[in-house]
């Protein structure tokens, strides 16, 4: 009698049966500048002589603004950028600003309107990287009145 011809598939599929599986692999979370780039926070605070803006970006990004003091406007585009951040503030009895309210563009970007109570002027406007405190990037712009 002769032996049965075993196919080098029959044992890979015998061995595929037999083999232990291997335990599940733990996803890692992403870090928090993967995927499309986000304002993710907004934060304000005061400093001696200025009012400070904070945007946490979760990458790098080209902002500009457009100060309309006649209006009382201060308009922030964020090109590219989505806002995952709360669309609008209001800010009771502030010296300088109103409120702002963010709109997504039709390019996948964020125009923000920060209403101002009265005139400013733009002391300082930067785009900062991550530090050891924060992982994200961060546009800050410092206001004070005019």
């Amino acid at each position: 009698r002769m032996a049965p011809v075993v196919q080098p598939t029959d044992v890979v599929a015998k061995y595929a049966q037999s083999a232990p599986k291997p335990a599940p692999k733990k996803k890692a979370k992403p870090a928090p500048t993967s995927g499309p780039n986000a304002v993710v926070a907004v934060r304000k605070g005061e400093h001696p002589g200025k009012t400070r803006l904070v945007f946490d970006i979760k990458q790098n990004a080209k902002v500009s603004y457009d100060l309309d003091n006649g209006d009382r406007l201060l308009l922030v585009e964020l090109p590219g950028v989505a806002w995952n951040a709360r669309e609008s503030q209001s800010y009771k009895n502030h010296p300088l600003i109103k409120s702002y309210t963010a709109q997504g563009g039709s390019n996948g970007g964020t125009t923000l309107a920060v209403e101002l109570n009265k005139a400013v002027k733009v002391e300082m406007a930067s785009v900062l990287g991550p530090n050891s405190a924060n992982p994200n990037h961060r546009f800050v712009l410092d206001i004070k009145a005019q």
